[in-house]
């Protein structure tokens, strides 16, 4: 038994670690801020999202994910999941905004700093998106998501 639950530990943390969306929903956790009944609403709604997002339907995965926040905005999870979608979806100032307030809620989010630092990559703002790949070094040193990232930003930059 308790060697189940250290699996699952670190399958959790692997998928944090690594920006997984849809398994951003399962450690969201009801912090005490707004009513109960509204957080358990929008991770309700976080959850039919991710499952949309992971079938490619990221049009419908935003729809959700933008419900949710309006019901819960308390939830930087919530926040990142909307930014993903909407990234997805190519709306990237949308996208920047939800990372942004992922991290307003959360600083130490690392789905979020690697979520700016991608969009800011694709919007050709390659000093800030070093900025973000290196908090989320900075943040999980082990991480191999961000270190690539730094490393490719580093490179295209002609600084590696």
């Amino acid at each position: 038994m308790v060697c189940c639950r250290i699996l699952l530990a670190l399958l959790v943390c692997l998928c944090v670690w690594s920006g997984c969306p849809a398994f951003a929903q399962y450690i969201s956790v009801y912090r005490g801020k707004g009513s109960r009944e509204a957080f358990d609403k929008a991770l309700a709604l976080v959850r039919k999202g991710s499952d949309l997002y992971d079938k490619g339907d990221y049009a419908g995965a935003a729809k959700l994910d933008q419900q949710a926040v309006s019901i819960y905005p308390y939830e930087a999870n919530f926040h990142y999941d909307l930014g993903l979608s909407l990234e997805k979806l190519g709306r990237l100032e949308e996208a920047r905004k939800q990372a942004e307030k992922a991290l307003e809620l959360e600083p130490k989010h690392l789905g979020a700093w690697l979520s700016l630092g991608s969009v800011f990559e694709k919007q050709g703002k390659l000093a800030q998106s070093e900025r973000c790949f290196r908090k989320a070094v900075e943040i999980k040193p082990a991480s191999c998501g961000s270190t690539a990232n730094l490393g490719d930003i580093l490179r295209r930059q002609g600084k590696f």
